[in-house]
């Protein structure tokens, strides 16, 4: 059943992370990505394998987190396959999901009645899900990955879709995503003084 109210994210059209495309170039697009999220938002929840990993600009590996603390500021990395990528409440301003976590082609899914997209699917949905525990959780989702454009159907009952296709109308579509947030905070708290009185 989806959730009541669908959450914005935003799909990267010009970057992937599919083994044969992802290079030093394309690499630098992702952290060009990173750097411009850095400007908007304090606490990037980045989800990415390790390989990828290898070649991106964070702060905070998956093994220098302190859970307990809870205060992480900056770009946190975390597999997502790994051992915090369900079950786990990460409050962030931001969930990137730099590539879409397919399986390693060796996992045999199809013995338990699944597909690898709907693995990547679930695990998509589940690493979103680290930073959007409470009803009040508002983060903005990016699908950094070309390839989550066949996934869009079935996403947009969860999510709030949007294109984007360079850095500029990333900036922009955070800015109006901001915005938009404001002004619904605003609206929520105009209306609880208006139920108070």
């Amino acid at each position: 059943m989806p959730p009541s109210r669908r959450h914005p994210a935003l799909v990267i059209t010009w970057l992937t992370t599919k083994y044969e495309e992802f290079d030093i170039t394309m690499s630098q697009q992702y952290n060009n990505l990173l750097f411009l999220l850095k400007k908007h938002f304090p606490r990037i929840l980045l989800f990415a394998t390790q390989r990828v990993q290898s070649l991106l600009h964070f702060d905070i590996a998956e093994e220098e987190l302190d859970l307990a603390q809870n205060n992480w500021r900056g770009v946190l990395a975390l597999s997502p396959h790994g051992r915090r990528s369900e079950g786990v409440d990460l409050p962030a301003d931001a969930v990137v999901l730099a590539g879409v976590p397919y399986l390693p082609p060796y996992a045999r899914v199809e013995k338990v009645g699944l597909t690898r997209d709907d693995v990547a699917m679930i695990t998509t949905i589940q690493n979103i899900g680290r930073a959007l525990r409470s009803p009040d959780a508002n983060p903005l989702i990016v699908l950094a990955d070309q390839r989550y454009d066949k996934f869009t159907s079935t996403f947009s009952e969860y999510f709030d879709l949007r294109e984007v296709n360079d850095l500029q109308e990333l900036d922009k579509a955070i800015k109006d995503w901001k915005s938009q947030f404001m002004h619904k905070q605003q609206q929520e708290e105009e209306k609880s003084v208006f139920d108070s009185d």
